[in-house]
């Protein structure tokens, strides 16, 4: 059974990540399969392979699970499986990898206790998750673009069914593919959410998240105005701020002056601007991505570092706030008992 259909093509410096999400749960056929099968196919040309100097016109192509981190040691690989490379896929060429279901998320055909198939509702969140990257390694054309194709499917000859399709009646039977214009970042989109709908998933237990070059690295969005500049000169001060009268004639008007509240100015966020630059035989696909993506992830966790250190900051010095009261309190009551015994001897 195909799953999940992908097409695009890249230029210069591109990249595009899917982020797949297997539901066993939400799959209409049981048993869960042990391993999901993924090919990645370079679209172009086999001619094309002879252009180099225009080209080349070759992909890279990875797939691992979602959890995996190249700075920790990936723990239980036989059972949510490795990460796979394959750093030059030529044109015509394809590339297939397996993807393994853990065993833990697997569901079975027989009756549960539940009265219903597989595990017990409580199981129905459990998924496993993985990342395709699909990156171009085209160098010398600004205008060269590589086709490709994504597809995923539960056994290893259902990947064939994306190239066949059958035509009865003038129409196609298989499904149309989803493309990577279905899911690109628009300006008007807020925290790289897009409005469209997801092509080319043929299965209720299959969740796609596609992220373009642009999408990428723009995550996180950078602080900034918004897009029609509303409000931009009352935040603003100096020179822009119109300039009022602070004569006190006791006029209606100059009292309304000062009821009126000053409105509050925006905050100013402090951005560290780092500078990425690259050689001829790199991308941005590549290093520099990793770079980035890497810097991102230290600045989070140091937030959320300083964030617990603040907090704990806070709690020391209450401690030691409700320490100094006590001891307020007690030498307090200490002072009352000697002036009480000193009047007990003047009587």
């Amino acid at each position: 059974m195909l799953l999940l259909h992908q097409v695009g093509s890249l230029k210069t410096g591109e990249v595009v990540r899917y982020t797949i999400t297997y539901i066993p749960s939400q799959d209409r056929i049981l048993p869960s399969p042990e391993k999901l099968f993924l090919r990645v196919r370079n679209t172009s040309a086999i001619a094309l392979r002879a252009a180099f100097v225009h080209g080349p016109y070759t992909l890279s192509a990875a797939a691992y699970p979602a959890a995996f981190n190249p700075n920790e040691k990936f723990e239980y690989p036989e059972r949510y499986g490795v990460p796979e490379f394959e750093p030059m896929v030529k044109a015509g060429g394809s590339w297939e990898c397996e993807l393994v279901v853990p065993v833990t998320i697997r569901q079975t055909a027989g009756l549960g206790s539940h009265g219903g198939f597989g595990k017990a509702p409580e199981h129905d969140h459990e998924s496993a998750s993985w990342i395709v990257e699909v990156s171009s390694q085209i160098l010398f054309s600004t205008s060269a673009a590589v086709g490709f194709e994504v597809v995923l499917a539960r056994d290893k000859k259902s990947l064939s069914l994306s190239s066949s399709s059958p035509v009865v009646g003038g129409q196609s039977q298989v499904p149309q593919p989803g493309k990577i214009s279905d899911y690109q970042q628009g300006v008007e989109a807020k925290e790289g959410h897009h409005s469209a709908q997801p092509r080319g998933v043929f299965s209720r237990a299959i969740q796609l998240k596609v992220e373009d070059t642009a999408a990428l690295w723009n995550t996180p969005r950078l602080p900034g105005w918004d897009d029609k500049g509303e409000g931009r000169a009352e935040k603003r001060s100096g020179a822009d701020q119109h300039v009022e009268s602070v004569v006190k004639t006791g006029d209606p008007e100059t009292k309304g002056d000062e009821s009126k509240p000053e409105k509050p100015r925006k905050k100013q966020k402090k951005v560290h601007m780092v500078v990425l630059t690259h050689g001829l035989h790199s991308n941005l696909g590549a290093d520099m991505l990793f770079m980035k993506e890497s810097i991102d992830a230290a600045v989070k966790q140091a937030k959320i570092d300083a964030k617990a250190r603040r907090a704990r900051e806070r709690a020391a010095r209450k401690k030691s706030g409700n320490g100094l009261v006590e001891s307020d309190s007690h030498d307090t009551k200490d002072m009352d008992r000697v002036e009480g015994e000193d009047d007990d001897d003047d009587d």
